[in-house]
């Protein structure tokens, strides 16, 4: 009886702290609106706006790539890409260059051809647009 007493005096006040601390995110949460819920920080994307607006101007049978810088290093090497295959579903993630949208995480432009159009630019060195193919 002893030792059921003094589990409910710990657990208790822990379980009470943890719902608050539960509270506390799910305000936190409801603040925010759709991109910043759906999109992680900018540190693993580079951009959230690009981001979701490639969501809006891709259409769901599209394909894309994914250039990236040679030197490009840390989370924009290698989380963004698998983000965005998750994020855009049902659209494919290829190599081939002949997909005709393209993310391009601080590469150089003009290898991406002469008809490549950008489409969202938020000055972050990610860019999104589409070839002229």
């Amino acid at each position: 009886m002893i030792c059921v007493a003094a589990s409910v005096l710990v657990i208790v006040p822990a379980f009470v702290d943890a719902l608050d601390a539960s509270d506390s995110w799910a305000d936190r949460n409801a603040a925010l609106d759709y991109a910043a819920r759906s999109v992680p920080y900018e540190e693993a994307v580079g951009s959230q706006r690009v981001v979701e607006d490639a969501r809006l101007w891709m259409p769901e049978d599209a394909t894309y790539r994914v250039v990236t810088a040679p030197d490009l290093q840390g989370p924009l090497q290698w989380a963004a890409p698998a983000f965005l295959t998750g994020f855009l579903l049902p659209r494919r993630q290829t190599d081939s260059p002949d997909a005709p949208w393209v993310f391009c995480f601080g590469c150089d432009l003009a290898a991406l051809g002469e008809g490549f159009e950008v489409l969202s630019d938020d000055g972050s060195g990610v860019i999104f647009g589409r070839t002229g193919r």
